[in-house]
Protein backbone atom coordinates (compact mmCIF):
# COMPACT_ATOMS: atom_id res chain seq x y z
CA UNK A 1 0.00 0.00 0.00
CA UNK A 2 1.72 3.41 -0.99
CA UNK A 3 0.04 6.48 0.74
CA UNK A 4 1.50 9.84 -1.16
CA UNK A 5 0.05 12.99 0.47
CA UNK A 6 -0.36 16.44 -1.60
CA UNK A 7 2.29 17.47 1.16
CA UNK A 8 4.49 14.88 -0.61
CA UNK A 9 3.77 15.37 -3.84
CA UNK A 10 3.76 19.26 -3.71
CA UNK A 11 7.19 19.04 -2.99
CA UNK A 12 8.73 17.96 -6.13
CA UNK A 13 11.30 20.14 -8.12
CA UNK A 14 11.58 19.42 -11.82
CA UNK A 15 15.26 20.31 -11.90
CA UNK A 16 15.74 17.01 -9.52
CA UNK A 17 14.29 13.82 -10.99
CA UNK A 18 15.69 10.74 -9.58
CA UNK A 19 15.06 7.26 -11.33
CA UNK A 20 15.55 3.69 -11.04
CA UNK A 21 14.14 0.73 -11.89
CA UNK A 22 12.00 -1.09 -9.82
CA UNK A 23 8.41 -3.32 -9.69
CA UNK A 24 7.49 -2.05 -6.31
CA UNK A 25 4.43 0.43 -5.34
CA UNK A 26 7.53 2.95 -4.87
CA UNK A 27 6.91 5.72 -7.27
CA UNK A 28 9.26 7.86 -9.24
CA UNK A 29 8.25 11.34 -8.20
CA UNK A 30 10.95 14.60 -8.33
CA UNK A 31 12.22 14.89 -5.47
CA UNK A 32 10.01 12.59 -3.37
CA UNK A 33 9.05 9.19 -2.47
CA UNK A 34 6.43 7.43 0.31
CA UNK A 35 6.23 3.81 1.71
CA UNK A 36 3.41 2.65 4.32
CA UNK A 37 3.89 -0.13 6.55
CA UNK A 38 2.26 -2.64 5.69
CA UNK A 39 -0.60 -1.97 8.88
CA UNK A 40 -1.07 1.64 7.03
CA UNK A 41 -0.28 3.10 10.12
CA UNK A 42 3.27 4.66 9.58
CA UNK A 43 4.50 6.46 6.62
CA UNK A 44 8.47 6.49 6.06
CA UNK A 45 8.94 9.39 2.77
CA UNK A 46 11.88 11.15 1.01
CA UNK A 47 10.74 14.94 0.45
CA UNK A 48 13.41 17.54 -1.41
CA UNK A 49 16.88 16.05 0.78
CA UNK A 50 14.60 15.09 3.69
CA UNK A 51 14.30 11.38 5.36
CA UNK A 52 11.36 11.54 7.53
CA UNK A 53 8.39 9.38 9.30
CA UNK A 54 4.91 10.37 10.29
CA UNK A 55 1.59 8.72 11.63
CA UNK A 56 -0.21 8.11 8.18
CA UNK A 57 -3.24 9.83 6.92
CA UNK A 58 -5.67 7.02 7.95
CA UNK A 59 -4.49 6.89 11.55
CA UNK A 60 -4.35 10.68 11.72
CA UNK A 61 -7.98 10.78 10.56
CA UNK A 62 -9.30 7.83 12.63
CA UNK A 63 -7.42 9.67 15.50
CA UNK A 64 -8.50 13.11 15.32
CA UNK A 65 -12.44 12.84 14.48
CA UNK A 66 -11.64 11.09 18.21
CA UNK A 67 -10.42 14.83 19.75
CA UNK A 68 -13.01 16.61 18.33
CA UNK A 69 -13.06 19.53 20.82
CA UNK A 70 -16.34 21.12 19.11
CA UNK A 71 -17.83 17.80 21.49
CA UNK A 72 -16.55 18.90 24.48
CA UNK A 73 -19.06 20.02 27.09
CA UNK A 74 -18.99 22.63 29.88
CA UNK A 75 -16.73 25.58 30.61
CA UNK A 76 -15.37 24.60 33.73
CA UNK A 77 -11.68 23.63 34.63
CA UNK A 78 -12.43 20.15 33.44
CA UNK A 79 -13.57 21.30 29.95
CA UNK A 80 -10.60 23.11 29.82
CA UNK A 81 -8.15 20.57 30.06
CA UNK A 82 -10.16 17.85 28.02
CA UNK A 83 -9.90 20.86 25.49
CA UNK A 84 -6.59 21.36 26.09
CA UNK A 85 -5.44 17.77 26.11
CA UNK A 86 -7.21 17.42 22.92
CA UNK A 87 -5.42 20.43 20.71
CA UNK A 88 -1.80 18.58 22.18
CA UNK A 89 -2.77 15.00 20.38
CA UNK A 90 -3.77 16.50 18.11
CA UNK A 91 -0.95 18.94 16.86
CA UNK A 92 1.59 16.02 17.88
CA UNK A 93 -0.04 13.55 15.07
CA UNK A 94 0.88 16.00 12.34
CA UNK A 95 4.50 15.96 13.64
CA UNK A 96 7.16 14.35 11.27
CA UNK A 97 10.14 13.17 12.47
CA UNK A 98 13.19 14.13 10.06
CA UNK A 99 16.91 14.07 9.65
CA UNK A 100 19.02 15.30 6.08
CA UNK A 101 19.54 12.58 3.44
CA UNK A 102 23.24 14.04 3.28
CA UNK A 103 23.42 12.14 6.98
CA UNK A 104 22.94 8.70 5.24
CA UNK A 105 25.54 7.03 2.34
CA UNK A 106 23.68 3.62 1.74
CA UNK A 107 20.00 2.22 2.40
CA UNK A 108 19.74 -1.85 1.69
CA UNK A 109 17.23 -4.22 2.62
CA UNK A 110 18.81 -7.10 5.11
CA UNK A 111 16.32 -9.64 6.53
CA UNK A 112 13.51 -8.31 5.88
CA UNK A 113 14.83 -5.02 7.84
CA UNK A 114 14.79 -1.77 5.77
CA UNK A 115 18.33 -0.14 6.92
CA UNK A 116 19.26 3.37 6.14
CA UNK A 117 23.01 3.87 7.05
CA UNK A 118 24.22 6.60 8.57
CA UNK A 119 28.05 8.20 7.76
CA UNK A 120 28.46 8.49 10.79
CA UNK A 121 29.58 5.18 12.02
CA UNK A 122 28.70 5.84 15.43
CA UNK A 123 25.31 6.54 14.78
CA UNK A 124 22.07 4.21 14.64
CA UNK A 125 20.34 3.81 11.64
CA UNK A 126 17.11 6.05 12.20
CA UNK A 127 14.03 4.84 13.16
CA UNK A 128 15.70 1.94 14.82
CA UNK A 129 13.78 1.70 17.83
CA UNK A 130 10.64 2.92 16.57
CA UNK A 131 8.14 -0.31 16.82
CA UNK A 132 5.05 -0.40 15.08
CA UNK A 133 2.55 -2.82 16.89
CA UNK A 134 5.28 -4.38 18.87
CA UNK A 135 7.60 -4.98 15.57
CA UNK A 136 10.36 -2.69 14.68
CA UNK A 137 9.23 -0.32 12.39
CA UNK A 138 11.89 -0.84 9.54
CA UNK A 139 10.55 -4.59 9.28
CA UNK A 140 6.76 -3.49 8.99
CA UNK A 141 7.29 -2.31 5.46
CA UNK A 142 6.71 -5.18 2.27
CA UNK A 143 9.51 -6.25 1.11
CA UNK A 144 8.96 -4.65 -2.21
CA UNK A 145 8.10 -1.16 -1.22
CA UNK A 146 11.31 -1.42 1.34
CA UNK A 147 13.39 -2.18 -1.62
CA UNK A 148 12.11 0.03 -4.48
CA UNK A 149 12.83 2.84 -1.36
CA UNK A 150 15.95 1.81 -0.37
CA UNK A 151 16.69 1.92 -4.44
CA UNK A 152 15.63 4.91 -4.48
CA UNK A 153 17.49 6.42 -1.44
CA UNK A 154 20.77 5.00 -2.84
CA UNK A 155 20.17 6.76 -6.30
CA UNK A 156 19.21 9.96 -4.16
CA UNK A 157 22.63 9.46 -2.46
CA UNK A 158 24.61 8.97 -5.90
CA UNK A 159 22.97 11.88 -7.53
CA UNK A 160 23.25 14.09 -4.57
CA UNK A 161 19.94 15.09 -2.98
Amino acid sequence: MLILVSTVACFGRSDKTVSYSSNTAAVKMPDAIAITTTDGSMVLAVRHDTLLMRFSDKVRADVSGKLDTSKVKGDGFGASIDRFVKNSVDKGLSTEVSEPLSDFNDAKVENGTLIIVPRDKSKSPPFDHAKVNDRPLMQSFSKSDAEGFAAYVRARIVKGF
